[in-house]
């Protein structure tokens, strides 16, 4: 896959995929979240028929690769796969994965119900105008908020807000002593379906599983504004709820994906699946010998026999014409030359002295 390509993938074909590259720990979760197929034998039998033709519908599957997949698609699993530090963004319905590639690209992934889009985008451009549009926020909006203060509530508010009924929602909106403020954050969170957006910076481990969080930004779109969610005062049963204006708050998170992808280890442009040895490594394997080897050994030996046998075939061969009785002296030369083949197969075995 270039780096001006897109593929498209289901959520099927994404696990099937990932699964014939050994990211198993990654599929078992997709599955888990999707749903997409239970543990029975013949539902898994036919899971794996369904997504290999939709694989083949689609030129991603080549039966003759070790993997069966494409080169592009094969490419784009392990760059998903061997991706160290991952950003997850999530709205109602949609998602959207930023997988840290190298120092100059990352991979997205834009997820909408059981659709995966993947391209590649230069780190270098940011990311402040992609998030506002995922979260369908004008990018350029820096409304004047001085007006709307922060909101504080406790914790046992904080935790009823997604418990609210529309009867309750409606009573908050149109009460004319209600704090404006918070007519405004409550208005907001139910047009968002009662939900907190999640930004999560995680570093992650395909292979094995691992998923380590390193912190998460919640917040709620409003009107071309953000309520930025500060819960760090929980402990003293304290939660605000800041406005930002949209381009302040994505230039905010642009800086923390810097700072976040900043240490991360490159992997390979396009990423592929790491080799094992170099094949100068190899080489240079293949050529030193080893200290004491018997193979070495015998392989002189038997072919210094098989020398030995055709000289005393072509010696006896010649009999008739011997002068006298030879055959004593024919059992000493096969006798001498037995005795130098096992001298010689023993010096064989030790270690040749390499030339500088």
């Amino acid at each position: 896959m270039n780096y001006t390509d897109t593929i498209t993938l289901t959520s099927k074909e994404l696990a099937c995929a990932m699964s014939v590259c050994g990211y198993n720990s990654f599929v078992y979760q997709l599955i888990s979240e999707k749903k997409l197929v239970s543990k029975k034998k013949k539902e898994i039998t036919i899971f794996a028929e369904e997504t290999e033709q939709s694989l083949r519908g689609k030129g991603f599957w080549h039966a003759r690769t070790e993997t069966n997949l494409s080169k592009d698609l094969e490419n784009l699993m392990h760059a998903v796969g061997q991706s160290k530090k991952v950003i997850h963004c999530i709205r109602p319905g949609q998602e959207l994965f930023f997988h840290q590639i190298d120092q100059s690209f990352s991979l997205r992934q834009f997820v909408d119900g059981e659709e995966h889009t993947f391209t590649y985008g230069d780190h270098r451009k940011g990311y402040k105008e992609e998030l506002a549009r995922f979260y369908q926020l004008n990018p350029a909006s820096t409304r004047d908020l001085s007006e709307i203060e922060p909101i504080q509530v406790s914790e046992d508010v904080y935790n009823s807000l997604h418990e609210l009924e529309k009867e309750e929602i409606d009573l908050m909106l149109n009460n004319e002593n209600e704090n404006p403020a918070f007519k405004a954050f409550i208005d907001a969170f139910n047009k968002n379906g009662k939900l907190f957006n999640p930004i999560t910076f995680a570093e992650t481990e395909h292979m094995d599983g691992k998923n380590i969080i390193d912190h998460v930004a919640f917040s709620v779109p409003g009107d071309d504004m953000v309520w930025h969610l500060e819960y760090e005062e929980v402990n003293d049963d304290k939660v605000y709820f800041v406005p930002v204006p949209v381009s302040d708050y994505f230039q905010k998170i642009e800086d923390t994906i810097y700072e976040f992808f900043g240490q991360v280890t490159t992997v390979s442009k396009p990423a592929s699946k790491p080799k094992k040895m170099t094949s100068k490594a190899n080489s240079r394997k293949k050529n030193t010998p080893e200290p004491f080897s018997f193979k070495r050994g015998v392989s002189f030996f038997w072919r210094s026999n098989v020398v030995l046998l055709i000289m005393a075939i072509f010696l006896l061969i010649n009999k008739g014409s011997w002068v006298g009785d030879g055959s004593g002296t024919l059992l000493l030369f096969v006798l001498a030359s037995e005795v130098m083949i096992m001298l010689l197969s023993f010096f064989s075995c030790l270690p040749k002295k390499e030339s500088k």
